[in-house]
């Protein structure tokens, strides 16, 4: 009965959505917007009630509902809901009005089903239709030529990715004989290390094709020609995907260091070309495109750490500010964007140094010890890389040294919320047992000293000694959209 009850939750928003076909107005598309936050409400409601009964997990149907399951249900419901409200008004007068929020409510059950899919094969279904409908969306002014181009480049890119799970997916059912990932889950010591490296190395690919890390960034930064609602819930919940991918197959990575090493390396590089593109950008859309680029390749380095709970936490906190980043992003243009950009080395020094009480209360939370030199390392010096840039907002406001105390305060506060929630997620999806905290290797010492000294030469402002026309004009190129997804004269838009 509970698995009914909770399909059939999942289920409202594409049912509500269809009911469109037969409605139009203005009014008709708040229905859906109801619908979203009445599904919200009543998984949270019956996740209270079956967690406080001992009913989780629940089986049935090729379906397994689990804490992870609900706690990412809740993280889509919410963003689509806001991003349902936002879009009754920026799609008003639009000619495919209804249309756009029948696609939404479809998207939405689509992602919803393929989280608590347990079957592979549904799972496979629901993760290559919501591409398809995230898609279709993308190309919502079908007479946009840059706009088709758009939309069709992201199917090519991601009929790789469904491409390589289902070929994953085959070997698995030769190595196992079941379609159910719990069971091959809990008797994962039965596949051969050498198949084992193939089917992670195929998750890996479909990962990065899904999130839009090099060298598959080319469709991400070619979809700036979205509406801004389908921009904001692709950015926040879509290219997501990779990690949720990882986090579901994670105790398949146990014992597999090599392919942790390279998918840290991979997401790297993802974080290194990602945050020089969007230093090239000019427009809002595209500094916040290579942005996400950037973002989804520290989600791969967590992942190659093995702290997927920290994945599941980025994988959240990245999704909402993201999502409000991008409906924000008509008000952000009317700001004065015209100063020269140019970081205060004493000030960047003192957000360093007020930037270790962060890092300090980031480690309290998890349970880092100093003592054991584990992934967690690398982790502990992230969040003192970011409590630094939260320092330096600060400090960047006023008299620099009046603004120390409340610099340090704050940055204190980000590191242990951040900390509270990776703890909390750890706590949550415990039973599934996705951590693999490892000895600290050279690889990772390497990838953090790189990020360490990027962060420094931005800061610091020691880039603009090692200017290079011929390599800004590279880095240019290689932030640009593909070519069929421009707009060069204005005619060719199409309103």
């Amino acid at each position: 009965m509970e698995i009914f009850t909770y399909l059939a939750l999942m289920m409202i928003p594409a049912l509500i959505a269809a009911g469109l076909f037969f409605s139009k107005g203005l009014i008709s598309a708040k229905i859906p917007t109801i619908g979203v936050w009445s599904t919200l409400i009543g998984i949270l409601l019956l996740g209270w009630k079956t967690t406080a009964t001992g009913l989780i997990p629940i089986n049935g149907w090729g379906f397994r509902i689990e804490p992870l399951c609900l706690m990412l249900c809740l993280f889509i419901l919410f963003v689509t809901g806001i991003v349902h409200l936002f879009s009754v008004r920026y799609m008003a007068g639009d000619r495919n009005f209804n249309y756009f929020f029948i696609k939404l409510g479809f998207l939405t059950s689509s992602l919803l089903l393929m989280m608590g899919a347990d079957h592979l094969i549904l799972m496979l279904v629901f993760w290559t239709s919501s591409n398809l409908l995230l898609a279709s969306l993308m190309i919502h002014k079908q007479d946009w030529v840059a706009s088709r181009n758009s939309g069709l480049l992201m199917c090519q890119l991601s009929a790789v990715g469904s491409g390589s799970i289902a070929l994953a997916i085959v070997i698995l059912f030769q190595s196992f004989g079941t379609f159910s990932l719990h069971e091959i889950l809990q008797n994962k010591s039965l596949i051969a290390y050498p198949v084992k490296c193939v089917v992670l190395l195929l998750l890996i690919l479909a990962a990065l094709v899904q999130s839009g890390c090099w060298p598959f960034h080319k469709w991400l930064l070619s979809s700036l020609n979205s509406p801004t609602p389908v921009s904001g819930l692709m950015h926040a919940g879509l290219v997501n995907g990779g990690g949720f991918l990882l986090t579901r197959f994670a105790p398949l990575f146990s014992d597999a260091n090599t392919t942790l090493d390279l998918l840290f390396v991979l997401g790297l590089i993802s974080v290194v070309l990602g945050t020089g593109c969007k230093l090239m950008q000019s427009n809002i859309k595209g500094m916040l495109a290579c942005s996400t680029m950037a973002q989804m390749g520290f989600m791969l380095m967590q992942a190659g750490l093995g702290l997927f709970s920290a994945v599941i936490a980025h994988l959240i906190w990245h999704g909402l500010f993201k999502c409000y980043l991008f409906l924000n992003s008509g008000s952000a243009i009317l700001e004065n964007r015209h100063s020269e950009f140019k970081r205060s080395g004493w000030k960047s020094l003192v957000a360093l140094l007020t930037g270790l009480p962060g890092a300090y209360g980031f480690a309290l939370m998890i349970g880092f010890s100093l003592e054991n030199w584990t992934t967690q390392t690398v982790l502990v010096g992230f969040s003192w890389l970011a409590s630094a840039q939260i320092a330096y907002s600060i400090l960047d406001k006023g008299s620099l040294w009046a603004r120390i105390l409340v610099s340090s305060i704050a940055a204190s506060l980000f590191g242990m919320i951040y900390g509270w929630a990776v703890h909390l997620i750890k706590f949550i999806v415990s039973p599934l047992e996705i951590d693999l905290v490892m000895p600290l290797e050279p690889i990772h010492a390497i990838g953090f000293g790189i990020v360490l000294l990027i962060s420094i030469g931005v800061n610091f402002n020691l880039f603009s000694l090692l200017s290079s026309r011929r390599l800004y004009m590279k880095m240019l190129n290689f932030s640009q959209s593909h070519p069929k997804t421009m707009t060069p004269i204005r005619s060719e838009y199409k309103y």
